[in-house]
This record gives C-alpha cells, structure tokens and sequence, in this order.
C-alpha cells in the first residue's frame, strides 16, 4: 500500500506534465487553478507534491542523484528554520511591490519559466538558466525551490493550514524512530507533529510510505489534536 501511493504520485506527475505539454492545444492555467482549488482547502497542497512541473523537475534530480550514488545533504536547522520564511517574503513582494519590479523578478523565475516552456512559449535565458540550477540543486538537496524559494507554494501552503483532512501522527503506535523526518523532502519535523498542518507540507506522502509501523501515519479527517510540525 505505501509503494503503491509513491507509484500513484509518479503517474500523476506525469500526467500532468503532459497535460502541459499539450498546452499549445489546451489552456493549462485553467488546468492549474482546477487542479489546485480542487483539492486545496479540502485535503492540502496536492499541487506541488503531485503535479507542479518545477516539483517533478527536482524529483528526476533526486532520482539522478540516488543514480550516481550522490549522497543527500540537509541544511542544518539553524539555517534551515529562518529560510523557511524567505518564500513567504518573495510572495509578499510579489503581491505588494511595484508592477515593473515584480516582472523583473518573476522573468527570473523557474516555475513560471518552465511553464512557458511546456506551453510553447519561449522563456528567457536566465529564467531557464535558474531552471538548471534548481535541478541540479536538487542532486544534492531536496526541494530547495519548494522550501525556499516558491511563492505560489508559499500561499497555496498558507491557505492549507485551514485542511480538515490532512496526516495524522498516532502517538499510541509511533515507535520514535524518526525516519517520516528523514524522508521529508520539505525537512518538517513530522515526528513531532499531532495533525501535519505545516504549511510547508506539499502532500507527498513519503513519510507515510517510509514509516515502519503500519497506521502509526495515516491520512484522513481529523480536527482533535492540535501539535503542529515545524
């Protein structure tokens, strides 16, 4: 059952990433917002754990990296805790600031370069440069866009924090170990989490599929316990 729901968020990311490609034909940001409202308030960010391009891109890096046996780093917490909050700044600034500055910044910006690309527009040259760089970032480190740098996934995570389904951590069969931790591409602290409603959750369940004890993390409805992860 938990290799079948990584299975499950492969296809999906594939499918997506089709349907987008396709965009020539279709018009992929009714896709997006269908795909995104569809399931955000109810169940959390699906989006980028299953179907945002940009988050795909950094799973192929991940695969590249496990490929080439290159070993995975984390940014120590000390760092990692405070950069958390630089998504949200970028999302900020890129509701409040001045038009011509915030086109600046967005010509730069993978996600929505990539999907430009994918819908038969042309990107510019530093926006698919920083593409690149994402990716091979992600060789090495999991999600650094995602945590750090997305300003959609900053308000949709936001917007989340309200889910009434959502994952739940049951203390009476949770053993402790802590690898729903190490399997976290978004490095939340799941294990001391009650019901997971960090904003920075994207819904890829890896901790769900890592856990060695069967329904000690499960994903359902619940509004009883109020432990948040980090």
């Amino acid at each position: 059952m938990k290799k079948n729901i990584q299975i499950a968020r492969r296809l999906v990311q594939v499918l997506y990433a089709a349907l987008l490609v396709a965009g020539i034909l279709l018009n992929y940001q009714m896709v997006d917002k269908a795909l995104i409202m569809g399931t955000l308030i109810l169940g959390g960010v699906f989006y980028c754990g299953w179907a945002c391009p940009m988050g795909t891109l950094q799973d192929i890096g991940t695969f590249v990296g496990r490929a080439f046996k290159i070993k995975k780093r984390r940014l120590p917490d000390w760092l990692h805790k405070p950069m958390v909050y630089s998504r949200y700044i970028i999302a900020v600034l890129t509701m409040v600031v001045v038009a011509d500055f915030v086109d600046s910044l967005l010509s730069l910006e993978p996600r929505m370069a990539l999907l430009m690309s994918m819908s038969g527009r042309v990107a510019a040259i530093g926006a698919i440069s920083s593409i690149v760089v994402f990716f091979l970032l992600s060789i090495k480190y999991d999600r650094v866009y995602c945590k750090y740098v997305c300003p959609e996934g900053a308000r949709y995570g936001a917007i989340s924090m309200v889910r009434p389904f959502t994952i739940i951590r049951h203390e009476d069969k949770c053993v402790d170990c802590g690898r729903c931790d190490l399997a976290c591409p978004m490095q939340i602290q799941v294990s001391k989490a009650g019901n997971l409603r960090s904003p920075q959750c994207i819904n890829c369940f890896q901790c769900i599929s890592q856990c060695p004890v069967d329904g000690a993390l499960t994903y359902g409805f619940s509004y009883g316990k109020k432990k948040k992860a980090s």
